[in-house]
């Protein structure tokens, strides 16, 4: 992101000297924080000031200027390390991109490869997170990753690999079928 400091100008002017006086005031309180300074010609005075405009240089920095902000742990190609019970690992601070293969931390600021997902989901008009109706539909059916895994004939770690990242259309619709059919056979056998 860059910023560009851009010099103005302003005349105030009044009908009697005491209206350009508080002429003069207002406009001096209105631009206190740009660094203003006068020059008085009779009775016209110019007050010279500072602007600062931000061009964003990327994707990530418009959602900055927006005051949205991500990590790379948030990214769907964030690869993490998984615990023995196929839980992401929180210890680990360090992650593999999965789109660039660097070695990144979850905590630094993402790249443009998540905010060009996000303003995607947001063009679409999908304002909710990553899988987020995939999630919902396993909590209205009881169905947890290992159920899941077993009908996908997965493991569960592979499971919550494909929960945290951003799936392709085919393979959301695989999942939710999955999770229909699983709630079927719990159903079924109860």
């Amino acid at each position: 992101m860059q910023k560009h400091s851009i010099k103005q100008v302003e005349a105030v002017t009044g009908n009697t000297p005491q209206e350009l006086a508080n002429n003069y005031n207002e406009a001096m309180k209105r631009l206190q924080g740009c660094h203003p300074t006068d020059e008085w010609h009779g009775d016209v005075v110019y007050i010279y000031y500072f602007t600062e405009e931000t061009v964003t240089e990327c994707l990530a920095d418009e959602f900055e200027l927006m005051g949205e902000t991500h990590t790379c742990g948030e990214c769907p190609f964030c690869t993490k390390k998984l615990n023995r019970h196929g839980e992401v690992d929180v210890r680990f601070k360090w992650a593999v991109c999965g789109k660039t293969g660097e070695s990144v931390t979850v905590k630094e600021s993402a790249c443009d490869i998540l905010y060009s997902i996000l303003d995607t989901r947001i063009q679409e008009g999908r304002q909710e997170g990553m899988n987020k109706d995939v999630k919902i539909k396993m909590i209205q059916f009881d169905v947890d990753q290992r159920m899941l895994a077993a009908q996908l004939g997965v493991s569960q770690p592979r499971i919550s690999q494909i929960l945290n990242r951003e799936m392709s259309e085919e393979l959301h619709d695989k999942v939710m079928n999955a999770i229909e059919e699983c709630a079927l056979r719990t159903s079924a056998e109860v």
